[in-house]
């Protein structure tokens, strides 16, 4: 069977998108799969071109597995308008790839969004290749948190990215996303509910799994076994609110144990950095990315790891760093409201604790809580890594989406 994976985003990034879509690509070739990915150069979560990349067309092959690289706008400061740009550049480049495989027979072929309009190509090739399924995997609701975030007001503009998502949408013989809130959003937008598959992002928890603080981790950032760390480890953008966690730290800047780590990259990165050292806060680490290899030891010295994001945005997206926290077996709070897909589903299986999106004082006041209460969170931590295993193995769901594609 001939797969033609078509993504913005791809391994070697390390979070996002890209990770996923890297994992899932090259788990269909280990299973004899035939597989081409058209995709950007490497360039996330720091907005930056990765150094062992040049920014221009290349194709790589691996075994089974051809990966076809574009060059992309890759802007310095990131505002709405050079969003448009950076993605519209991909679609751009991305059509020197595209136009071989519009002659040759594939199978299937999958496209990841955002951006949205990545479905596009695809549509038009299955005017073409009718018996091709086209499986549009959706990662995030862009449009739909775009307006809700008010990054995009013009109606206008608004109009036209709707009317092609429902193009895609009708189109497409498989439409995915990664949560309950996703799904209900999809639906009623009338898709055909056939249609529609779960494929939540996955976690390898043979691999993330719970371990005993790693000492040189923490020597790594100057933190000791005496201390109550506060993990925030993802990408840092404009969708999560993270300032609430530098308003947490300077509420508990008297607990001189409690420390804030928060490891990770992106666009807002400078400015929360910014914002920390307007209040000398003593009390808070920042860290870049680490390689996926030492990802579990940075997970172990967590005591508290952090999931934030903005109430608009609940259900239209489903945070992939809490698939890690929970194969690691970790206590977390969560910024959501009472009705969300999220709220709902941390209630129901008692794998972490809920606040209000936005108040950085429920926040203090409930890390102050896990820290005078923390041996009660055993509970917490065996069901976060029993639903890993359970709902979020690797082998499980890719083993499913292959079946729904035979089928």
């Amino acid at each position: 069977m001939n797969i033609l994976v078509y993504g913005l985003n791809f391994s070697p990034e390390l979070t996002g998108s890209g990770k996923y879509t890297g994992e899932m690509a090259t788990w269909f070739a280990e299973n004899n799969f035939n597989v081409e990915v058209i995709a950007a150069v490497p360039h996330y979560p720091e907005w930056k071109l990765n150094s062992k990349f040049e920014n221009k067309w290349s194709i790589e092959k691996k075994d089974n597995l051809i990966i076809k690289r574009c060059p992309i706008f890759i802007p310095k400061d990131i505002t709405g308008y050079k969003r448009i740009l950076h993605e519209f550049s991909f679609h751009l480049t991305s059509l020197w790839h595209w136009l071989p495989c519009f002659f040759k027979r594939y199978d299937v072929i999958i496209s990841v969004a955002p951006p949205m309009l990545i479905g596009i190509y695809p549509t038009v090739y299955n005017f073409f290749w009718r018996k091709c399924i086209h499986v549009y995997h959706i990662q995030d609701l862009q449009v739909d948190v775009a307006r809700e975030l008010k990054l995009i007001n013009s109606k206008i503009l608004l109009s036209i990215l709707y009317r092609a998502e429902k193009l895609i949408l009708k189109n497409a013989g498989i439409i995915s996303s990664i949560s309950d809130g996703m799904k209900d959003k999809l639906l009623s937008k009338a898709i055909d509910k056939q249609k529609y598959f779960m494929l939540p992002n996955w976690v390898e928890t043979d691999f993330i799994k719970p371990l005993a603080p790693n000492i040189s981790m923490l020597q790594r950032y100057g933190l000791t076994i005496n201390d109550f760390i506060v993990l925030y480890c993802g990408s840092i953008g404009e969708k999560q609110g993270l300032e609430i966690m530098i308003d947490a730290a300077k509420h508990l800047e008297g607990f001189q144990n409690i420390k804030f780590l928060i490891c990770g990259n992106g666009v807002q990165k400078d400015a929360l950095i910014s914002y920390a050292e307007s209040m000398e806060l003593n009390n808070i680490i920042f860290a870049n990315t680490l390689p996926y290899n030492e990802l579990p030891d940075l997970l172990s010295i967590a005591h508290i790891h952090l999931v934030i994001q903005k109430a608009a945005t609940s259900d239209l997206l489903m945070p992939s760093k809490l698939t890690t926290i929970l194969s690691a077996g970790g206590v977390s709070i969560i910024t959501a409201n009472p009705g969300t897909t999220l709220y709902n589903l941390i209630h129901k299986h008692n794998l972490g604790i809920c606040i209000e999106p936005g108040s950085a004082l429920a926040l203090s006041e409930t890390i102050l809580f896990t820290y005078n209460n923390y041996s009660i969170m055993e509970n917490k931590k065996l069901n976060a890594r029993n639903y890993a295993l359970s709902f979020l193995d690797k082998e499980n769901i890719l083993n499913r989406l292959k079946k729904a594609i035979e089928k």
